[in-house]
């Protein structure tokens, strides 16, 4: 029986991959998240009594944590599981539309780059990769470590650029104990890399300093030029 649960379960992995969640049932896709919190054993009966509890997969999703323990089969990291699900997608929407909104002014890409920084006690130094629209294709982690090392940087940059077909680049590093007023090294290490990627014909929109909640843009402060 066990082997039976296994291979359905292999076979709903591979649905799921050629065919997309587009193609399944509200059960089907509850049988396989409670996959994860249940390793062994038929999910099927239990994404049943959810939907049928709660009156649609929606339902199941927004349901109380202790209402769906009282689900026979639903456990507490079963609930946990699925009470993990809005909020993912919560998250995942707000992103989503703040990739979509043009970064043309220090209010808008100053505190998208600034939350990367979160809980950072180490340097690091974030790239964002824009297209023609100023809207973000992509972000990457571009190094640790102190941002004068400028050769190391601005191979980086330069290959994530290129990578996402980037047509400016937003830069943002932290001072984790200290201000965000930039150092020699800091304008320095800008100019080199606005140099880099001019060369390539991407611009250099900003670098952002950040520490803490504090952020200072180079444009802004009228040493991006230097």
């Amino acid at each position: 029986m066990e082997n039976l649960h296994a291979s359905h379960r292999e076979r709903m992995r591979q649905r799921l991959l050629e065919h997309g969640a587009e193609a399944m049932h509200d059960h089907e896709i509850l049988e396989m998240l409670l996959y994860y919190a249940i390793p062994r054993g038929d999910t099927n009966p239990i994404a049943h009594r959810l939907i049928n509890a709660f009156g649609s997969l929606t339902g199941v999703l927004e349901a109380a944590p202790e209402d769906l323990v009282k689900i026979e089969g639903v456990g507490d990291r079963s609930a946990s599981l699925i009470k993990l699900i809005t909020p993912i997608c919560k998250r995942y929407l707000k992103d989503r539309s703040e990739h979509n909104r043009p970064m043309v002014k220090e209010r808008d890409y100053g505190p998208f780059m600034s939350r990367f920084f979160v809980g950072e006690k180490d340097e690091a130094v974030y790239a964002a990769a824009l297209d023609n629209n100023r809207c973000v294709l992509a972000t990457r982690c571009v190094g640790r470590g102190s941002v004068n090392a400028t050769a190391v940087s601005a191979r980086k940059i330069v290959e994530f650029a290129v990578q996402t077909n980037a047509v400016a680049i937003i830069l943002a590093h932290n001072h984790p104990n200290g201000s965000a007023l930039p150092s020699r090294a800091d304008v320095k290490t800008t100019s080199h890399v606005r140099t880099v990627l001019e060369f390539l014909g991407i611009e250099l929109v900003d670098h952002v300093i950040v520490s803490g909640e504090d952020y200072l843009s180079l444009r802004a402060n009228g040493q991006l030029h230097l």
